[in-house]
């Protein structure tokens, strides 16, 4: 059941991440990391176990594929913290040093794994219970638990400085997440190593069932990584859904703009499918939206009367309206107001009401223009108001005429 659930938090923290494949060489290394992971948990799980040893007639070839795809998310989790860290700087050759190596130890683990005559267990109970190991095999499990126990090791003791270094909370406790879960898996290596050693001298293990233990102990690594993982993913992909979000609440307000003053629209030809999930290309677009609205709002201010922004907020207190509805419904009624007129060919005034400040920060701003755009979309005040200030302000002058 456990295995089951990390699986499924493994490929989730794979789909999420994927939006960040655009975001730079740091982001696709840490999807590596996690796909690595994620396909080395679904060729063990048993279905998918099953399905190969069918196929390829040779049970532990599963391990082989297992055991090499550890050695990809190592070289990748080496490769992130190097990036991270711009150790790649001061030691030019690190990034060749850590392919080369990853690359020897595949080969080697491939031609080990071929020498041996008695098969490569992946499952440690039953390592442990097999029969005495022949030299390659044990140079086997050697070669492999050394290399992912020492990168496991420098893999930990980094991603602990990087996330003290962290100023984003949410990736300083993935960060510790993750440096946790890398520590609790050398312990694991240097424990495997100890047991095969003892195996391999022939002395019995009276604690052969430690190995379900240390099983239990490797799924708990892989939690903690899910999770650290995905902490710092999952409030980018928040933040991303609320852009979009905030997008389409303004839409309301930015077409209204743009059919009365088409000239506000700001040339730029954005890559859509990009913008779905990548945070800086929708950022970019919600930027434009908000200073596109901005000046479409700025030229209607021509064909507001003078002292209508006034008379539309007392309007809107006068129908009872929640106190932080106010300035936005307020600002609705104005342009309410302003498109009638415009439509109506009233010429355009030279004095001009002042803007009303929507925010101090990009957040504030697109938030208040959001409730504006709402209100224009689906209030019936603001016709109200444009319909009372008609009624007391040019009929009167009509009868007079």
């Amino acid at each position: 059941m456990l295995d089951a659930v990390v699986l499924i938090l493994l490929w989730l923290t794979v789909v999420l991440r994927t939006p960040s494949l655009l975001r730079g060489p740091v982001h696709r290394v840490v999807w590596l990391v996690f796909l690595g992971l994620a396909l080395a948990k679904t060729i063990v799980f048993a279905p998918v176990t099953r399905l190969i040893n069918e196929v390829s007639g040779r049970p532990d070839l599963i391990t082989l594929i297992h055991h090499l795809l550890g050695v990809v998310a190592a070289v990748a989790v080496l490769r992130f913290v190097a990036l991270v860290t711009d150790m790649d700087a001061v030691r030019p050759r690190a990034p060749q040093r850590v392919k080369v190596s990853g690359l020897v130890v595949s080969v080697v683990l491939t031609l080990l794994f071929f020498l041996s005559d008695q098969g490569i267990e992946v499952d440690l109970d039953a390592l442990l219970s097999a029969p005495r190991m022949s030299v390659p095999t044990v140079l086997y499990w050697l070669v492999l638990e050394v290399y992912l126990g020492a990168a496991l090791a420098l893999a930990t003791l980094l991603f602990w400085r990087i996330a003290n270094k962290s100023t984003a909370k949410l990736l300083r406790i993935g960060l510790r997440i993750i440096a946790l879960g890398t520590l609790l898996n050398t312990g694991y290596a240097l424990v495997k190593i100890t047991f095969i050693l003892i195996h391999a001298a022939g002395e019995e293990l009276p604690l052969r069932s430690a190995a379900g233990v240390l099983d239990l102990v490797l799924a708990l690594v892989a939690a903690l990584i899910v999770v650290g993982g995905a902490l710092p993913a999952s409030a980018l992909v928040w933040r991303i859904v609320r852009a979009h979000r905030t997008v389409g609440a303004l839409s309301p307000l930015w077409r209204l703009m743009r059919s009365l003053f088409p000239d506000v629209v700001l040339p730029y030809r954005q890559d859509r499918r990009r913008a779905l999930v990548d945070h800086g290309e929708i950022r970019l677009l919600l930027y434009r939206r908000i200073i596109e609205i901005r000046d479409g709002i700025l030229q209607l201010g021509a064909f507001v009367p003078a002292g209508a922004a006034e008379e539309a907020l007392r309007f809107v207190r006068d129908a009872g309206v929640d106190e932080t509805d106010e300035s936005a419904l307020a600002e609705a009624c104005r342009i309410e107001l302003g498109v009638r007129r415009m439509r109506a060919g009233s010429p355009p005034r030279s004095g001009r009401d002042e803007l009303v400040a929507g925010g101090a920060n990009i957040e504030e701003e697109s938030e208040w223009l959001s409730r504006v755009s709402q209100a224009v979309a689906h209030s019936p005040l603001p016709a109200r108001f444009a319909q009372w200030w008609e009624r007391e302000h040019l009929r009167p002058t009509a009868v007079s005429g």
